[in-house]
């Protein structure tokens, strides 16, 4: 079976990216990308469906949102992103502002007022992971993402598939026994999942500028 797979909502990328950065500060690519990630995660598994949306890949610093990528890259080289409609483009240069800082850019949110693409529930997975993520640097989101289903059972280079979400997530359960809201799921649902037997071992320190620049730069 093909892996499921949802799609980049460009509406709801501005206002969620625009939201984390009000709460949390500038943020680097890294950063960012590792929070729209858990953001994605927790709301598809609670809700069905994510919030950004987009293919995710499993690369060396953990799994990425490949589309959002795209597009905060293209925002830092003033280029029109050919992933977002040029109405939105410009709507997410009215929310986010680059600062260009040596050696890499950072994202700052201009003025967060406008919500109304996000629900309740977006609002919720945002708030839960700003929370609880929002203080840590990038790398320390790399090390926790690297122990995610998502991340170990996929092909490395190679596309998630959005169901590996569900092995390992909400973690509250996990740690605390306490039942937390999942979407319904089928058995047949997981069934399907093929997970990856090869596996890439975290990176160590010395990797760390190596696993920065896997995220944040062309390949």
């Amino acid at each position: 079976m093909d892996k499921l797979r949802f799609l980049f909502d460009p509406q709801k990328f501005c206002q969620a990216v625009a939201y984390l950065l009000s709460k949390v500060g500038p943020c680097d690519r890294l950063k960012l990308c590792k929070l729209i990630y858990l953001v994605d995660r927790y709301h598809f598994v609670r809700y069905g469906r994510p919030i950004v949306g987009g293919d995710y890949y499993a690369l060396r610093a953990g799994p990425v949102p490949s589309v959002a990528l795209d597009v905060l890259e293209d925002l830092a080289e003033m280029s029109v992103s050919p992933q977002v409609p040029l109405e939105y483009f410009d709507m997410l240069n009215l929310y986010i502002e680059v600062i260009f800082k040596t050696p890499f850019p950072e994202y700052k949110s201009r003025n967060m007022n406008n919500t109304d693409y996000l629900s309740e529930s977006d609002q919720e997975a945002l708030d839960a992971i700003i929370e609880k993520y929002g203080k840590k640097s990038g790398m320390d989101l790399v090390r926790i993402t690297h122990q995610h289903a998502a991340w170990k059972q996929s092909e490395k280079p190679g596309e998630i598939d959005y169901r590996l979400f569900f092995i390992d997530e909400p973690d509250e359960e996990r740690n605390s026994g306490v039942p937390c809201k999942r979407a319904h799921i089928s058995p047949k649902f997981m069934q399907s999942i093929q997970p990856c037997k090869k596996s890439l071992p975290p990176g160590s320190s010395k990797n760390e500028i190596e696993e920065y620049l896997e995220i944040i730069q062309d390949e």
